[in-house]
């Protein structure tokens, strides 16, 4: 049985972004199959795939607790992701960086705003 692996991207980026494209050739030549998958298109069959990567899932932001939903929903089908789900979180809202500078870390100039209550979803 061949391995299949869904590469997750976005309604707006169904074919995968150039980089992305190139992880198709790279799976194939260890005998595995990688295909575009949109997180958000209730129609994919997630049961398919022995494996799933995240990649350019560019809208989660416009949708967060959607995207946190379908994350939690996929992890509990047992579909392995290759991103640690853990991780994914962690770095959603980018606070993230603030640790990173905390660290020693240089970042890019940053401006972080708290969230007012009225705007929290």
């Amino acid at each position: 049985m061949t391995k299949r692996v869904a590469l997750i991207t976005f309604e707006k980026l169904p074919n995968l972004s150039p980089d992305d494209q190139l992880l198709i050739s790279e799976f194939a030549r260890f005998g595995v199959d990688a295909e575009a998958a949109v997180w958000s298109n209730k129609s994919v069959n997630w049961s398919r795939y022995h494996a799933a990567v995240i990649r350019s899932c560019w809208d989660y932001h416009h949708r967060h607790e959607s995207f946190l939903d379908w994350l939690g929903a996929l992890q509990r089908s047992g579909i392995r992701i290759l991103n640690p789900p853990n991780v994914i979180r962690w770095n959603l809202d980018k606070i993230y960086l603030r640790e990173f500078e905390k660290r020693g870390v240089r970042i890019a100039p940053t401006v972080f705003f708290a969230q007012s209550p009225s705007s929290a979803s």
